[in-house]
């Protein structure tokens, strides 16, 4: 055991100084304003917080040789019918006050946004869940404590880079959230879209551009790291959130996609994410994942 402490601790020691100048951790980021141009992203109520993360753009990832490495086409312009669908969407179904929404679509759009419902404490964070889902699945198939260590290397740097790659392609398209767009729906020169200059989301919009979707490519990044882990989707797993003072929530799924999918669909239905937001997000996670399989969690021969 003392040779396995003495060991894990020299590895962590190189990771920390190997990490100490990635650009994560900024002195002061980078300066960042849009115009109030129609699409441009603004700060949200109701706060209007300033703009965060903005270093990852120029930040050093995991893997990837850049934080552009995945990054994804440009979202569809604010003229085309796929916009005034995708808005129209989640106008309706992520309104703070949605008729539309069932709350079954309310309560896990709060679970997944690590938001408690009243009387619960704040559930677990979708990190750890994930990570429970892979260390249940590796125990069930008894999986050596090498092999369990490679997947969970193999899953969270997906996830890391993943996101490093969305958070970079905010700040490359800039674009308008939800609330923004449909409060000033009336300048997009879209004549299928409708403003509503008091709409809110059921949940609070987090202080960064729309595109792409953060929560979509964790999701994503997991389910194809464990994939290609297990050689297949198709093992029911159950997520389990934990919330103090009230009882786990659980929800069971047939495969590891179909659990990032409601995690996908939570952000829609929590009114801060567009639909075209999620799916070149998802996109981007599958291609991480593989990649970094491919170059950095091969067995030793």
């Amino acid at each position: 055991m003392r040779r396995g402490q003495q060991t894990g601790a020299a590895v962590a020691a190189k990771i920390l100084a190997w990490r100490q100048n990635d650009g994560w951790i900024v002195p002061a980021p980078p300066a960042y304003a849009e115009p109030a141009l129609p699409g441009r992203w603004q700060p949200t109520p109701p706060n209007n917080p300033a703009p965060a993360f903005t270093q990852l753009l120029y930040a050093t990832p995991l893997a990837m040789a850049s934080a552009t490495h995945f990054l994804p086409p440009p979202p569809p312009p604010l003229t085309s019918e796929r916009y005034a669908a995708d808005l129209q969407e989640v106008q309706l179904l992520g309104a703070a006050d949605s008729a539309t929404r069932t709350p079954e679509q309310t309560a896990t759009a709060r679970l997944w946004a690590s938001v408690a419902m009243p009387g619960a404490g704040t559930p677990t964070w979708a990190f750890a869940v994930w990570n429970n889902v892979a260390a249940d699945v590796a125990r069930e198939r008894h999986f050596s404590l090498l092999d369990a260590a490679r997947l969970f290397a193999l899953m969270n740097v997906s996830i890391h880079d993943g996101l490093h790659t969305t958070m970079a392609s905010k700040y490359v398209y800039n674009l308008w959230r939800p609330v923004t767009a449909i409060r000033m729906a009336d300048t997009d020169l879209n004549p299928a879209t409708v403003a509503d200059p008091g709409w809110l989301p059921l949940l609070t919009t987090p202080p960064y551009p729309s595109y792409a979707g953060n929560m979509a490519v964790i999701g994503a990044s997991a389910a194809r790291a464990l994939q290609l882990t297990f050689g297949t989707d198709r093992i029911p797993v159950v997520a389990t959130w934990r919330q103090a003072g009230a009882p786990d929530v659980q929800h069971a799924f047939d495969g590891f996609w179909a659990m990032a999918e409601e995690q996908s669909m939570s952000r829609i239905w929590g009114g801060i994410h567009y639909r075209f937001d999620q799916g070149p997000a998802q996109t981007i996670g599958k291609s991480v994942a593989e990649f970094v399989a491919a170059n950095y969690m091969r067995k030793a021969r």
